[in-house]
């Protein structure tokens, strides 16, 4: 069955253009971590392809995670008390009127079995950490996988 045609959970994942040649043993390495560990971090100089490859992994991955796929872009923000609110967006998650964005997460990811692929992250290194370890240890169903 086509990528375009499987049926999988919900995700946001974008589409394929081109091929990833060469990197079979990456895909291979990535996707063995990702099946034993709940964080997994791809770090590079900019431009190897970290981005690249996390997608790959996370698209073959969309069967393993029926809560779904999210990916959460972090390029474009600058302030680090911002980053539960662009997961939750990512992940469809409505912001609350009150209390925490996190907490919020929490409720509405902690039981599913979902993946977050957590991108361009390096401006917000603490923000980052900060919340996904919190995520890790409040929901046992989730594995964020950053890069």
């Amino acid at each position: 069955m086509s990528r375009g045609t499987r049926s999988v959970g919900q995700h946001n994942m974008p589409e394929d253009l081109t091929s990833l040649i060469g990197r079979e043993r990456d895909l291979a390495m990535v996707g063995d971590v990702l099946r034993s560990h709940r964080v997994v971090s791809l770090v590079g100089v900019g431009g190897v392809g970290e981005t690249r490859l996390a997608l790959c992994v996370a698209r073959a991955a969309l069967d393993d995670f029926p809560g779904g796929v999210w990916l959460v872009e972090l390029a474009s923000l600058t302030d680090g008390a911002l980053v539960a609110h662009a997961v939750a967006a990512s992940a469809g998650v409505p912001a609350p009127r009150d209390g925490s964005v996190a907490e919020t997460l929490i409720a509405a990811l902690g039981p599913r079995q979902v993946l977050l692929v957590i991108d361009n992250c390096e401006h917000l290194v603490q923000a980052c950490c900060d919340l996904v370890e919190r995520l890790v240890r409040s929901c046992p169903g989730r594995r964020p996988a950053g890069c």
